[in-house]
């Protein structure tokens, strides 16, 4: 039975990211909005300008961490600061000359590493965040939205037959390359006419650009 997680000091904490950064095959990564009582606004340097910028919006961020063993660790840190500072955190330490570590997360920037640039890292995106995209903007885009989700059926369905079959990653990642693939390109494909004819306006629904470009974003998704 699972042992319930309990406080580690900040040696242990550096000691548990030192493991993770140098070990870890694969990490799946989010967050979610949380709150600590007692703290205030702070003033926190940019990943990627480094400009100080006040910050205030606490997160829970989560990491699942599957070791080359196959052993999975679980790690949670609630503070200002997004999944991708957690990552960052743990990507710092790893040392040069390791295989590229995958990220799986959704396809938003703020949760991507900025330590590593995308020529040393496999990032992997979320469908299950993209569908739910556009979902969450179907009544205001009954012209679009059906279609696409219509698409994402079959490759709900396939990754049933996966899991029904028992199959290995190996063997599930092969029949989605040969099933779904197909159908995420004509995703994509429709995603960048939308987007290069100006039919999608940012200023008039924001989310559904952002189901769009997280889609093309997370055009590898099926593919590494």
């Amino acid at each position: 039975m699972p042992r319930p997680a309990e406080p580690i000091s900040a040696i242990k904490a550096q000691q548990l990211r030192q493991l993770l950064s140098n070990l870890v095959k694969w990490h799946h990564l989010d967050d979610t909005p949380n709150r600590i009582l007692n703290q205030g606004t702070i003033l926190k340097p940019d990943r990627r300008s480094g400009q100080l910028k006040p910050r205030s919006g606490t997160f829970t961020s989560g990491l699942i961490a599957t070791l080359e063993s196959g052993q999975q660790i679980v790690l949670y840190q609630t503070d200002i600061g997004h999944a991708g500072e957690l990552i960052d955190e743990i990507l710092r330490l790893r040392h040069s000359g390791l295989a590229k570590p995958t990220i799986m997360c959704d396809a938003l920037s703020r949760n991507l590493p900025t330590v590593l640039d995308e020529t040393q890292r496999h990032d992997t995106f979320c469908n299950s965040h993209c569908r739910r995209g556009f979902v969450d903007v179907a009544e205001l885009h009954p012209d679009k939205v059906p279609w696409v989700l219509a698409l994402y059926d079959p490759v709900w369905h396939h990754d049933a037959h996966c899991k029904k079959e028992k199959y290995t990653p190996a063997e599930r990642l092969a029949y989605h390359q040969q099933h779904s693939l197909p159908l995420m390109a004509q995703l994509k494909q429709w995603g960048e006419a939308q987007i290069e004819s100006g039919d999608t306006e940012p200023t008039a629904s924001p989310s559904l650009c952002l189901s769009l470009s997280g889609r093309l974003r997370g055009r590898h998704a099926m593919v590494a």
